[in-house]
């Protein structure tokens, strides 16, 4: 890396740091200082006791500023093969494969991982931050060009000394293990607990689900001999209430939603519910009758900071003492008529506020500020969170680490990516939550209206000649497209996450091969999360491997349009017991040196394929099979002994 260089934006100038005043070090640092027409600043390195750099960048400016970024480390040129980046809400992880076909600029939150040849540099962030800081830069067809790290100060005060958040280099030769280390360091030693596979009502019915459609599928799950057994919550997910900013039921849900709790609890599960508590519809009474309570632009009136499937809405300020009570009361009122459970959505959209009440809180510390009287108003009720990723544990015990998934082939190939990048801080810094385990399509439901919902209508522009959306989607066709062999990848795709599972679909229409999928796959051991092998080595990984209680799974996927051949030998897994650890060494950089849990030592393994219980032909500890389109092979190995 050459000819790196520090720059502070203030405002809409930037300054660049080619001259130091001075220097002062000691045998593991040095800090460079300058003292200039931009105020007084410090520029520090120091090597840690695991051998990283760790870069910070500190000073006051002599003015008053709207905006300070500080970046302590600008890269020009970073020459690469794979650049692996982190979403900071719910999906929005990506890999790069350079050479690169066309000029495209990426960002990355709390770490991001560059492979050359077999040396990975890992770059990182801490989870907890006062002020956001994150990575970005541009990727053309042979480098990765202006990395740059940087902190972001709103609102900076003269005179007032501020810190960037301190970013780590490390140089290796096995990313994941550097993945795995990194979120073990942000981990503040939770004990999590199992969560229990659950039905949600979302993907299939979205805004028109009502309570005489919940209930049956309540009812359907009680009675079926498998799913009554491992399903235990069933959470109402948006279309229950009035409008967004107004959470009493609507006439879809008659009875009230402390009477419908009741009912679930009647039948033995454990009532769950979807809010987006900072989100106030146009129409809502917060909305017209108390805009003091809203975030707002430069202006300094509120605006629409949220906008989703077109609808949009206004975005609560929590720096009021009153919006921070209004949120205390709204979840303490359910958690008290019953519900045990809460999926706390669209938080992250407090980012896009320009000013608030109190524009001296840093813009790292809002979240806490929605989430802390969420936490002490439902107590121990268990939070999973959508959209926002800041900081282990504090705020939610879940959280979402894909975006939204549905019943179609694109969403589970956008969704690998980020189940793959985020496998390591599964258990260390939350539970991972890989939304929906869907099992409907044309092979697997005798629903009539399986397509009849078509929600991606409202994205047809009057001008627009056809339907297909940039990203190859049919916008006028409904979300129910996936084939058998597609939804059992989907499936193995959310144990190998070895998150919860949780199902969305309608229950009762689907056929026998529907039933069988979604009943192995609620029955199913929660494994670790898998470690996808090739991460560093394919635009989607392809190898995955789980450790069990007893043995362990592989996931191999055909992502291509297809069938093809798979040899996979395990001999080139060789698992050894090592200080009550496994490694697994590899004769090729990317699995050496990997850390699983839970020891055992086998030579040769017996084999079964998971969705069918058939066994699997091992020969010479080697796998071979041919695996269809979009298909995959999810496998489970014991010991042969």
């Amino acid at each position: 890396i050459n000819g790196c260089y520090s720059s502070l934006q203030i405002d809409d100038t930037t300054h660049i740091f080619n001259h130091w005043d001075s220097l002062t070090q000691t045998d593991k640092s040095q800090t460079f200082h300058n003292k200039s027409e931009v105020g007084e600043w410090s520029l520090s390195f120091e090597s840690t006791s695991d051998n990283a750099l760790k870069i910070t960048f500190s000073g006051k400016t002599n003015q008053s500023v709207r905006k300070l970024v500080l970046s302590p480390l600008v890269i020009p040129s970073l020459n690469c093969e794979q650049l692996v980046t982190n979403g900071r809400g719910s999906g929005g992880c990506a890999i790069y494969q350079l050479p690169h076909s066309e000029t495209q600029r990426f960002e990355s939150f709390f770490f991001l991982v560059a492979r050359q040849l077999q040396t990975y540099l890992h770059m990182n962030f801490p989870m907890v931050q006062e002020h956001p800081g994150n990575f970005s830069g541009q990727i053309t067809e042979s480098s990765i060009q202006e990395i740059t790290v940087k902190t972001t100060v709103e609102f900076a005060e003269k005179d007032k000394l501020y810190t960037c958040n301190p970013v780590e280099l490390r140089t290796g030769d096995n990313g994941l293990s550097m993945m795995d280390a990194w979120a073990v360091s942000q981990s503040n030693s939770i004990e999590f607990e199992k969560q229990p596979a659950g039905w949600n009502s979302w993907d299939y019915y979205r805004w028109t689900i009502t309570e005489d459609e919940l209930l049956t599928n309540a009812e359907f799950i009680k009675n079926d001999p498998v799913l009554s057994r491992y399903i235990r919550r069933i959470t109402i997910d948006d279309g229950w209430q009035y409008c967004y900013g107004e959470w009493s039921a609507n006439s879809l849900f008659p009875s009230g939603m402390e009477s419908v709790a009741k009912r679930l609890k009647k039948m033995g599960f454990s009532p769950g519910l979807w809010m987006a508590p900072t989100v106030f519809e146009p129409h809502s009474r917060i909305a017209q009758l108390d805009t003091d309570l809203l975030v707002m632009g430069e202006s300094g009136f509120p605006f629409l900071a949220y906008s989703c499937m077109k609808r949009v809405g206004f975005v609560l300020d929590p720096t009021r003492a009153r919006a921070r009570q209004w949120l205390y009361d709204l979840y303490h009122k359910y958690k008290q008529i019953g519900f045990e459970y809460f999926k706390v959505d669209f938080v992250g959209h407090i980012l896009k506020a320009r000013r608030f009440h109190d524009n001296t809180v840093p813009r790292s510390k809002l979240m806490e500020m929605i989430t802390d009287p969420i936490r002490k108003a439902v107590g121990d009720a268990h939070i999973l969170g959508c959209f926002y990723h800041d900081g282990p544990n504090l705020y939610a015990d879940s959280m979402r680490i894909t975006s939204d998934v549905h019943a179609h082939w694109m969403s589970a190939m956008q969704n690998a990516v980020s189940i793959a990048i985020r496998f390591a801080q599964h258990n260390r810094l939350w539970i991972n939550d890989p939304d929906f385990a869907l099992a409907r399509s044309t092979d697997t439901s005798d629903d009539p209206d399986l397509n009849r919902l078509r929600p991606s209508l409202i994205f047809i522009e009057p001008d627009d000649l056809d339907t297909i959306s940039p990203y190859g989607h049919d916008r006028a066709a409904g979300l129910s497209s996936m084939n058998f062999e597609e939804a059992k990848t989907l499936l193995s795709l959310v144990l190998i996450s070895g998150g919860p599972v949780n199902l969305s679909d309608k229950l009762p229409l689907l056929n026998e091969r529907g039933l069988d999928l979604l009943r192995r796959a609620v029955a199913a051991e929660q494994g670790e999360a898998g470690i996808p092998l090739d991460l560093f080595y394919s635009a989607r990984p392809a190898i995955w491997l789980q450790k069990l209680t007893e043995g362990f799974r592989i996931l191999l996927i055909n992502w291509d349009n297809d069938e093809r051949y798979f040899n996979f030998d395990l001999n080139r897994l060789s698992l050894e017991n090592s200080d009550n650890d496994i490694y697994i060494h590899e004769n090729i950089p990317w699995l050496k040196s990997i850390k699983l849990h839970k020891p055992f030592t086998c030579v040769q393994h017996k084999a079964k394929n998971f969705w069918t219980s058939e066994d699997l032909s091992v020969k010479s500890n080697r796998i071979e099979t041919l695996i269809p389109a979009h298909g995959c092979l999810l496998a489970e190995l014991m010991p042969s002994n």
